[in-house]
């Protein structure tokens, strides 16, 4: 897990990306090696430069939002649904709902409550339902949460 290589981002690419090119910031990188045979060492040309929220997003197959019984008022399915409707797009949404003793289920909502997770700010949801409730979810079921 430790080790370097040679990058190389072309001025085009890095002028969109030079925002989140930030010394000691955790980023993710996309690009292809270029195995030249005239270098000792690979070359990663670079094309992306993401955060690590930009990652989770681009990731996401799935959305959970954790909810706990007795925690919420009634109304509260109408916030989500207000918040979710902003964001349309194609990754389910699943209510994940959380007795006193723990126990747990998963409902997923209707295709008209499907979101884009590029767009989504979980930040929105999470004001009323709780540091911690959305978690978005990679198509490997990997948890990626906030």
């Amino acid at each position: 897990m430790t080790g370097s290589v040679n990058c190389i981002m072309w001025g085009d690419s890095f002028g969109k990306h030079r925002d989140v090119a930030v010394e000691d910031r955790i980023c993710f990188v996309k690009g292809a090696i270029d195995d030249n045979s005239t270098r000792s060492e690979p070359t990663l040309i670079l094309t992306r430069i993401l955060t690590v929220e930009q990652m989770q997003r681009e990731g996401c197959s799935e959305v959970w939002l954790r909810v706990k019984l007795g925690d919420h008022p009634a109304h509260f399915v109408d916030r989500i649904a207000e918040v979710i409707q902003r964001y349309p797009g194609t990754c389910p949404v699943w209510l994940v709902v959380l007795d006193s003793a723990g126990r747990q289920t998963k409902l997923k909502l209707g295709s008209g409550y499907r979101v884009n997770p590029l767009a989504l700010k979980p930040v929105e949801l999470e004001m009323f339902l709780g540091p911690g409730s959305v978690k978005l979810v990679g198509s490997n079921g990997s948890r990626n949460g906030r």
